[in-house]
């Protein structure tokens, strides 16, 4: 009886130690990750001309925007990159090798329309995990890739989570559930940030676009109106007035 107590003690004392020790990693592991955060805020703090209107943390980086100023900040822990909104071409997120959602400028390929999310709207995520029938529960990689019109550095890969062990996680398990969600949270709100900013820089480029043609169009309709108040005036001829106004008209 007495060596049944005595069992049933060490077991009760062995359980709460590791239950303490759970804790102290995680209160450890809370702790980096608040350390790593707070050292990016005060990157970003100390970058000039920039003012964030939002900012997403994760322990590897910040996405900022500063829509005052048109510039988006992202924050790595041995170098800060700041991005004009009119270089943003694309982004996409990506779970293992498989783009789950895109979102695409106008702007790409001379002008032409191309890209747009993935179903669903701008910087929808939609779709499952990727892979085969016995893949489809892992995840070994989430990130966030941004194509740039930066021929030094043409994307940026914003890494939320990289897992090598037996193949990936499964992100419906009880350990990794919230992981996932709260990763996938931060994925929604870069990608919806970014597609709203593609969308409003390809309609400011299309409307300076209409700006431009109708000025050009009301040049032209003035000094056609010149022309042919020279005409009736005598100065021009009806041939030199046809010359001129081909000229014109072919420009």
């Amino acid at each position: 009886m007495i060596t049944l107590i005595v069992i049933i003690v060490i077991c009760a004392v062995i359980y709460f130690i590791g239950l303490s020790i759970i804790s102290s990693n995680a209160k450890k592991k809370n702790a980096t990750k608040k350390a790593l955060l707070e050292e990016k805020y005060k990157t970003l703090k100390s970058v000039n001309n920039f003012f964030p209107t939002k900012r997403v943390g994760h322990k590897n980086f910040i996405f900022a925007i500063d829509e005052t100023n048109s510039k988006v900040a992202i924050v790595e822990r041995y170098r800060t990159k700041i991005i004009p909104f009119e270089q943003i071409l694309k982004v996409e997120y990506i779970e293992n090798a498989t783009t789950v959602a895109s979102k695409s400028s106008i702007r790409t390929v001379g002008g032409a329309i191309v890209g747009g999310a993935i179903a669903g709207g701008a910087g929808a995520i939609v779709g499952g995990l990727s892979g085969d029938t016995t893949m489809k529960n892992k995840i070994s990689l989430m990130q966030v890739k941004i194509t740039l019109r930066d021929i030094q550095e043409p994307s940026i890969c914003l890494k939320l989570i990289e897992y090598d062990y037996e193949g990936g996680f499964d992100p419906s398990s009880d350990a990794w559930s919230e992981v996932y969600k709260e990763n996938k949270k931060i994925v929604n709100n870069i990608v919806d940030s970014l597609s709203v900013i593609i969308d409003k820089v390809d309609k400011e480029n299309q409307n300076n676009k209409v700006s431009v043609t109708e000025s050009s169009n009301q040049s032209i309709a003035d000094e056609l109106s010149k022309l042919v108040k020279l005409k009736e005036s005598g100065v021009l001829t009806e041939n030199e007035f046809e010359e001129q106004k081909q000229k014109l008209l072919n420009k």
